[in-house]
């Protein structure tokens, strides 16, 4: 478990570097401080075709060894303590300190908008809110297939997976449906993956077809020989999160002085939640204080202190906050 969890965090770790990345250079984008964004928009496309699938998929690895543990009543217990707990709390602080500070941040936020968070998550909130729902479909469907093996429930989980997706043009309605209907397929080949992927597997074959894959589905794009429907987008989200895990499990595998080395890399995946919840507080901040306070206007010198604070501002405050019994800012207080 200790050796899984370490590849596990790798891959967060890589996964909210990219996340920290996407949402500081889109900051930058529209707060009109890039004169041309033409390629930052590209490196965006690229990066936001998998990022968020990526953690998808990582939280289904642990459902069934999750779910078999605890039930399916604590385990949706467990998922209202991690993620609708820390997503009202981030929600409401997030959201107050944008309204206050309109006048400097870039989406002019309302009362009105924050307090919708039930119905309308806003920011990048939404993951919480669309990984909850995701979670909860899943105990449902394991609660009716019961007797069956994990591989096969892993399957069926799959296969409602890519219904629903297919099924997506016709699913409005409410937020929950719709993330439900574009995020769920990932979360069920997370499952499937927990099942199916041996540990033993030849982990540089498996990384040479994802990356393979993942710059073949993207150069077609580019070259416009294939259209941006669903399926695709949603077959280059499997590459790139695949190229990341794969990716993640090489690194692994390298010698003990090199996990040593990675130990940053491997903390920054171990308190992903934390960063995800605090990073565009931290990031947004850096670039107001850089731009209005200091007249900064180097693209460069925003894209490095935005990430670096954004990353490692929130990395340090968590850990600070739990070494003194606070982690009730990340998670509800146990009872």
């Amino acid at each position: 478990m200790e050796q899984r969890l370490q590849w596990v965090d790798y891959a967060k770790g890589i996964g909210i570097i990219l996340v920290v990345y996407g949402h500081v250079a889109r900051g930058l984008v529209n707060a009109g401080l890039v004169s041309d964004p033409s390629f930052l928009v590209w490196l965006d496309g690229v990066i936001y075709g998998f990022h968020m699938p990526l953690f998808f998929l990582l939280a289904g690895l642990f459902f069934f060894e999750s779910i078999e543990k605890r039930g399916a009543l604590r385990y949706v217990e467990g998922k209202v303590s991690t993620l609708v707990y820390p997503y009202v709390l981030w929600s409401l602080l997030q959201g107050g300190i944008e309204v206050l500070l309109s006048a400097y941040t870039n989406s002019k936020a309302t009362w009105s908008e924050v307090l919708a968070l039930l119905w309308a998550p806003r920011a990048q909130f939404w993951f919480l809110y669309a990984l909850f729902f995701c979670s909860v479909c899943a105990a449902l469907l394991w609660m009716s297939l019961r007797g069956g093996s994990r591989r096969g429930r892993a399957v069926v989980l799959v296969g409602v997976g890519l219904l629903v997706l297919s099924l997506s043009s016709w699913m409005g309605g409410t937020a929950a449906t719709r993330y439900v209907a574009g995020y769920f397929g990932f979360f069920a080949l997370g499952a499937l993956w927990s099942v199916a992927v041996r540990d033993g597997a030849r982990t540089l074959r498996w990384l040479g077809l994802a990356v393979g894959s993942m710059v073949a589905l993207q150069l077609a794009r580019d070259a416009g020989l294939l259209a941006d429907e669903r399926w695709v987008v949603w077959l280059a989200a499997v590459a790139g999160s695949a190229t990341v895990m794969w990716g993640a499990k090489w690194l692994q595998g390298r010698r003990p002085e090199a996990g040593r080395r990675l130990r940053l890399l491997q903390q920054l995946g171990e308190y992903s939640l934390p960063i995800y919840l605090m990073h565009v507080l931290a990031g947004s901040g850096v670039r107001i204080a850089l731009q209005f306070g200091l007249g900064v206007q180097d693209l460069a010198s925003h894209l490095m202190a935005g990430c670096l604070v954004g990353l490692l501002a929130p990395l340090w405050l968590a850990q600070w906050l739990r070494r003194r019994g606070m982690g009730w800012w990340f998670a509800a207080p146990s009872r």
